[in-house]
């Protein structure tokens, strides 16, 4: 009986680990540190935006921030929902601004209580929703399509809604109601144009600035007033 004599398996050796520096960096530039890349980033932004103007991270200036990515916020978790699923919405500025429209409309010309104008602008987003998941899932037609029709199509019935007379109004946005109320052409001898009124106004401090055309080719007013 003879024996056969293998050879020593061959010692594994533990390499050292890389500096704690040198993982973080490398984690950094993989994105494996999730959001903290995209926080760092921001806290850069902020820093060159403070150093050109020191009043940016002002109380009141982030104050106005916060109130203006409000309702992108909330239309991009929408949105993401629909990523997830592999699909696509161009749609939705124009839905948004088709069902603040509507609630707009009906607090100001139609005298509507805050909450049911509200329920109402929930309920033409949801039907244009529920519009566009039938299109996608019972027809086929690509989300890409549907949308893409969907926001001309939506941004026209914006235009219908708002309609052409000039109105403008301020409102309070804890409640709704309506401090002041004034239409180009009755008060400020404005002249509506032949694709009718379709202008943002543009605020600069305490002033609202418009054009309502005509003998008064631009109006400042005390917005709050």
């Amino acid at each position: 009986m003879s024996t056969v004599e293998r050879p020593p398996a061959p010692l594994l050796t533990q390499e050292p680990e890389p500096p704690a520096r040198e993982r973080f960096m490398k984690a950094f530039a993989e994105g494996d540190l999730g959001v903290l890349r995209v926080l760092m980033m921001l806290a850069l932004i902020w820093f060159i935006f403070q150093v050109q103007e020191p009043r940016f991270l002002s109380s009141g200036n982030l104050t106005n921030l916060l109130l203006q990515i409000t309702s992108i916020g909330l239309i991009s978790v929408g949105i993401v929902l629909v990523l997830l699923l592999g699909e696509i919405d161009l749609s939705v500025g124009a839905v948004s601004g088709l069902a603040a429209g509507v609630m707009a409309v009906l607090t100001v010309r139609h005298g509507w209580a805050p909450v049911p104008a509200i329920g109402a602008a929930l309920t033409v987003g949801a039907a244009i929703g529920l519009f566009n998941g039938l299109m996608v899932t019972k027809f086929g037609i690509p989300s890409f399509v549907v949308t893409l029709a969907g926001q001309l199509a939506w941004a026209g019935g914006l235009l219908y809604v708002l309609g052409s007379t000039g109105d403008l109004a301020a409102l309070k946005t804890a409640t709704g109601e309506i401090v002041w109320k004034k239409n180009l052409v009755k008060d400020f001898g404005g002249t509506i144009p032949k694709w009718g009124y379709s202008e943002s106004v543009l605020i600069d401090g305490d002033r609202l600035i418009c054009t309502p055309g005509k003998k008064n080719g631009m109006v400042a007013l005390d917005k709050k007033t």
